[in-house]
C-alpha cells in the first residue's frame, strides 16, 4: 500500500558551531534566527522616485520573510501619508476602501509600485509611477515638514577701523535677531565715528537702518513684516517705510526664482576704503588693494535703489560713482500669482526728506504663452502713481518686460506736475556662445514725471555739500548730498554683458548712461575688462570712465593692468591647497591722479587655510613710494584682520583693523561662530567637542559640543553631516547625518546622539564560566548596550569611569547577572581599556 504525507522543514544553523570553546553556551537567539529586527516606531527619511520628500516617524511591523536590508520590517502606510508624499490616492480604483485602512498594501492598488526599506540607513524608498504623483511632488517639501526653529537670539557683527597721523575712524555694523514663537525680530544698525586730528573735530552717529518683526504666513505662502524695512519689488523703485508689509514668498515654491543683485566693479589707485550706500544708508564697507576690485557678495535690503559707491584711496583721492540697481524682467510661470502690499510712513536716512504716509500695492500673474501681466499703485497725499506692464518669455530670443507709469506729483515748490515713465528690460543667456546679458534696459521719463522719493524732498534743490575728510586729512565734498529736482531724469540706458572666450579668456562690459531734463550734461559710467588664465599665471586689463553732471565730479578715465603668478608652481610645492603663494603686479593710471605700480606677495597657511597674508610695495607719481603689510585669521569663532600702510618718507602711516563673526544665544548657552546668514543651523552633538562639520570652512564644535553652520537654504533640504574622522577616542556617534528643512530666518537645531566616555573590551564570567555567547549587556545608568562575543568578551563605548552592567541571556529572571566596574585613572585615559569582571 502506497501512501503520501507532507513534510515541513526549515533551514537551521546550530548556534553551538559559533563557539570553539569547550563547555561554552549560547544565549537565546530565537529573535535573530531569521534576520528579523524588532518592530516599532522608527524615524526614516522618505524618498519618492529617488527625490527626498520628508523625515517622519512611521510604525513598522514584521513581515512573513526577512532580508538583510529591511530586517523583516514593513511600514504601516495610510491615506494621510500618501497625501503627504504626493500620491493621488483619490484617483485609484476603489479608493474609498483606502480611507479606513491603517496599513495599506500599496502594491495591491498600484501593482507597478515598489516599497524598499533600508533598516541600517533608516531610509524608505517609494517607487510610484509618475501618473499617480502630483505634478508638484518632485522637489516639493510639504509645509508640515518645515522647521520654524528654536527660540534663540542671534547677532552678526562687522567692525573695522583706521588709525593714522591725521585721523581716526571706526565703522560698526550690527545685525541682531530674536526668534520666538514663530516671530523673527530683526534690527540692523550701524555706528560711524570720525576724528580729524588737525582740526580736532569729531563726528559720531548711530543709525537704525531697519527694525522689524517678521512672520511666515504659510496658507498664503507669504511673509508679514511689521516695523522699519524696505519695499522689495521689481515694479516700483524701492523705498524705506515704517509700517506693515505683506508679500508673496517665492522661496516657498518648489522651484524659486533667484533674486538679482548687481556686481560692483571699480579700480582703486592704491589701498582704499570702498563704501556703498543705498537709500541714504551705508550697507557695505571694505578695504581693497590697488587695481581692479569686484564686490559680488553684496546683500542689499531691496531689489532696487541705486548704489552710491565711494572709493577713498590712501593718497587722498576720492572716486564717486553710481551703480544702477533694479530688477530683471518681470516673469512668472503660468498660473502663478504674486502680490506685495505695503502701508506706512516713508522712511529715509536723508535728513533733507519728509516722511509722508503712503500705500503701495502690486500684483503679477503668469499667463499662457509665456506672458506675465503686472500692475501696481503708489498713493500718498501729494503723490498718486499707477503702473501697468507685461513680460514675455521669448524662448531663444530671451526675456523682456515693458511697463508704463503715470504719476501726479506735488513737489516742495507746491506746484503740480504730471508725467509718464516707460521702462524696457531685457535679459538673455547665449550659452552656446558663452554670452550672458545680465541686464539690458532703457527707461524714458517725460519732463513732469517724479517718483515718491522726489516728492519727499523738503526743498527743490541743495547746493551746499557736506564737507568730509579722508584718512590722510584731505577735505572733500560728498556729492551724494547734492540734488536738484529741476534736473529730472529723462532717459537711462543700462547694459551689462559677460562673454566667455573659452581658451582666450573672458570679457565683460557695462554701461550706465543717464540723461536729464534741463541739466548741463548727462551722467556716464563705462566699464570694460578682460581676463585670461594660463597654466601658471593669469592677467587682466580694465578700463573705466566716470563722468557726472553734479558739482564736484569731473570726468575721470582709469586704466589698469595686472598679472598674478602662483609661486607654488615654481617652488614645486606638493600641497598647494594648504599653502597657496601668489605674486601680483598691478599698474593703474587715471586722468586725475597720475600713475601707480605695485607688487604684492599673498597666500594662505595652516590646514584649513585660516591664516592669510599680504605684503605690498609700490610707487605713486604724486605721493612717492608706499607699502602695506596685512594678515587675516579666520577661526571657528569669527575672523579678524590687521594691516599697516606706510609711505617711504614716513609722513603717511595708517593702521587698519577689522573683526567679524556671529553669536547665537540659546538654551544651551552662548555659541560663537563665523558670520551668520539669514537662516542658520545650530549643531548639538551632546558634548562631543572639536568635531568637524562636513563641507564647511573651519567649522568645529566647541567644548560644549555646539557649532554654527551659517547660510542654510530656506524651505529646502539641508544636509548636515559630521566628519567621522574628527571624532576622538572618547566619542562615538551612530548617525552622523541629519536632514533639515528650515523656514526663512529660522535657527534650526541639528541634534546628534553621541556616546562620550571610555571604550572598553570587558571579559564577563558567571559562576566560573564565560557568560553565554550573544548575551545582551546594558549599562544601567546610561543605557549603553552591546552583545557578548566569544570567550565572554563584550565591547562597549561611552562608559563613565564607574558603573553597573546588566547581563542577560534568556527570558527567565534567573538568566541574568550584574557586574560593577570602575576604571582607574590610567585605564580611563587609555584608548581602549581591558577589564575582567565577575558577574553575580
Amino acid at each position: 500500500m502506497l501512501s503520501s504525507s507532507f513534510v515541513y522543514a526549515d533551514d537551521y544553523f546550530n548556534p553551538s558551531l559559533l563557539l570553539n570553546t569547550e563547555g561554552s553556551v549560547v544565549a537565546d537567539l530565537s529573535s535573530f534566527e531569521s534576520g528579523f529586527q524588532m518592530p516599532g516606531n522608527y524615524k526614516v527619511n522618505v524618498y519618492v522616485n529617488d527625490d527626498f520628500v520628508l523625515s517622519k516617524d512611521l510604525n513598522f511591523q514584521k513581515t512573513d520573510k526577512s532580508d538583510a536590508v529591511s530586517g523583516g520590517l514593513a511600514p504601516c502606510i495610510n491615506v494621510e501619508f500618501l497625501t503627504l508624499v504626493g500620491v493621488k490616492y483619490y484617483e485609484l480604483p476603489n479608493y474609498e476602501e483606502l480611507k479606513n485602512e491603517t496599513c495599506i498594501d500599496v502594491k495591491q492598488y498600484i501593482p507597478e509600485a515598489e516599497i524598499v526599506y533600508n533598516f541600517a540607513l533608516q531610509r524608505l524608498d517609494l517607487s510610484i509611477p509618475q501618473i499617480w504623483i502630483k505634478s508638484d511632488a518632485r522637489g516639493y517639501i510639504p509645509p508640515s515638514e518645515w522647521d520654524r526653529g528654536i527660540t534663540a537670539a542671534t547677532l552678526n557683527y562687522n567692525f573695522n577701523g583706521s588709525h593714522s597721523d591725521n585721523s581716526n575712524s571706526q565703522f560698526l555694523l550690527l545685525d541682531f535677531g530674536l526668534n520666538v514663537a514663530g516671530f523673527r525680530i530683526k534690527n540692523l544698525s550701524s555706528y560711524n565715528y570720525y576724528h580729524h586730528k588737525p582740526s580736532d573735530t569729531s563726528t559720531s552717529k548711530w543709525s537704525n537702518i531697519q527694525t522689524y518683526a517678521e512672520r511666515t504666513i504659510v496658507p498664503l505662502k507669504s511673509e508679514l513684516i511689521l516695523g522699519d524695512s524696505n519695499t522689495h519689488d521689481n515694479i516700483f523703485d524701492s523705498v524705506g517705510f515704517r509700517g506693515v508689509r505683506l508679500y508673496s514668498s517665492e522661496a516657498m515654491l518648489p522651484i524659486s526664482m533667484q533674486g538679482y543683485a548687481p556686481v560692483v566693479r571699480g579700480i582703486a589707485s592704491s589701498k582704499s576704503i570702498v563704501t556703498i550706500k543705498q537709500n541714504g544708508y551705508t550697507v557695505y564697507q571694505t578695504n581693497v588693494n590697488a587695481g581692479p576690485f569686484v564686490i559680488d557678495d553684496l546683500s542689499s535690503m531691496s531689489n532696487s535703489g541705486d548704489l552710491h559707491v565711494s572709493v577713498e584711496s590712501m593718497s587722498g583721492e576720492v572716486q564717486n560713482f553710481v551703480v544702477p540697481y533694479s530688477g530683471v524682467p518681470v516673469l512668472l510661470r503660468e498660473g502663478r500669482s504674486k502680490f506685495d502690499v505695503t502701508a506706512g510712513e516713508f522712511r529715509s536716512g536723508n535728513r533733507e526728506q519728509n516722511k509722508p504716509v503712503f500705500v503701495q500695492a502690486s500684483m503679477s500673474r503668469g499667463m499662457p504663452q509665456g506672458f506675465t501681466l503686472y500692475g501696481g499703485t503708489q498713493l500718498a497725499s501729494k503723490y498718486q502713481a499707477g503702473l501697468l506692464g507685461f513680460g514675455k518669455n521669448m524662448g531663444n530670443w530671451g526675456a523682456l518686460s515693458f511697463d508704463m507709469t503715470h504719476a501726479n506729483s506735488t513737489l516742495a515748490d507746491d506746484k503740480d506736475y504730471k508725467g509718464q515713465s516707460y521702462r524696457l528690460l531685457y535679459s538673455k543667456s547665449l550659452n552656446q556662445l558663452g554670452t550672458t546679458f545680465q541686464l539690458l534696459g532703457y527707461r524714458y521719463s517725460t519732463k513732469g514725471f517724479y517718483t515718491l522719493n522726489d516728492v519727499a524732498y523738503k526743498n527743490m534743490e541743495r547746493f551746499e555739500l557736506d564737507e568730509k575728510f579722508d584718512e590722510m586729512g584731505n577735505s572733500y565734498y560728498d556729492p551724494s548730498s547734492y540734488y536738484n529736482l529741476n534736473f529730472t531724469k529723462k532717459g537711462r540706458f543700462l547694459f551689462n554683458v559677460t562673454q566667455d572666450l573659452r581658451d582666450y579668456g573672458s570679457l565683460y562690459a557695462s554701461i550706465n548712461y543717464q540723461t536729464y531734463w534741463n541739466a548741463p550734461k548727462s551722467t556716464k559710467t563705462y566699464q570694460v575688462g578682460y581676463a585670461k588664465a594660463f597654466k601658471n599665471f593669469s592677467y587682466n586689463l580694465a578700463w573705466s570712465l566716470q563722468d557726472s553732471y553734479n558739482l564736484v565730479n569731473d570726468k575721470n578715465n582709469t586704466v589698469s593692468a595686472s598679472i598674478s603668478i602662483p609661486l607654488n608652481a615654481f617652488f614645486g610645492s606638493k600641497d598647494r591647497v594648504k599653502n597657496d603663494i601668489y605674486s601680483n603686479t598691478n599698474y593703474v593710471h587715471d586722468s586725475n591722479g597720475g600713475s601707480s605700480i605695485q607688487t604684492s606677495i599673498n597666500g594662505n597657511l595652516l590646514d584649513d587655510r585660516q591664516l592669510s597674508y599680504n605684503v605690498v610695495h609700490g610707487h605713486h607719481d604724486e605721493n612717492g613710494a608706499f607699502g602695506t603689510a596685512a594678515v587675516r585669521l579666520d577661526t571657528r569663532y569669527g575672523s579678524g584682520g590687521l594691516g599697516f600702510n606706510f609711505t617711504d618718507d614716513g609722513k603717511n602711516k595708517s593702521l587698519n583693523y577689522d573683526l567679524s563673526g556671529g553669536v547665537i544665544l540659546h538654551r544651551g548657552g552662548i555659541t560663537l561662530g563665523q558670520s551668520l546668514g539669514d537662516t542658520n543651523v545650530l549643531i548639538d552633538t551632546n558634548g562631543a567637542a572639536n568635531v568637524k562639520i562636513e563641507n564647511s570652512n573651519n567649522v568645529y564644535t566647541n567644548r560644549k559640543g555646539y557649532a554654527i553652520l551659517p547660510y542654510a537654504e530656506n524651505y529646502r533640504l539641508n544636509r548636515v553631516a559630521l566628519v567621522a574622522d574628527s571624532f576622538n577616542d572618547k566619542t562615538e556617534i551612530d548617525v552622523n547625518v541629519k536632514n533639515l528643512v528650515p523656514m526663512r530666518g529660522a535657527v534650526v537645531k541639528a541634534v546628534f546622539d553621541s556616546r562620550i566616555g571610555q571604550r572598553a573590551l570587558i571579559t564577563l564570567k558567571h559562576n566560573g564560566s564565560y557568560v553565554p555567547y550573544a548575551s545582551s549587556v546594558t549599562e544601567q545608568n546610561s543605557n549603553i548596550n552591546g552583545m557578548v562575543g566569544t570567550d565572554g568578551q563584550a565591547y562597549l563605548s561611552g562608559l563613565g569611569q564607574k558603573g553597573t552592567l546588566q547581563v542577560s541571556w534568556g527570558a527567565d529572571a534567573t538568566d541574568s547577572c550584574i557586574a560593577s566596574y570602575e576604571f582607574d585613572q590610567e585605564e580611563y585615559e587609555s584608548s581602549i581599556a581591558n577589564l575582567e569582571l565577575n558577574c553575580i
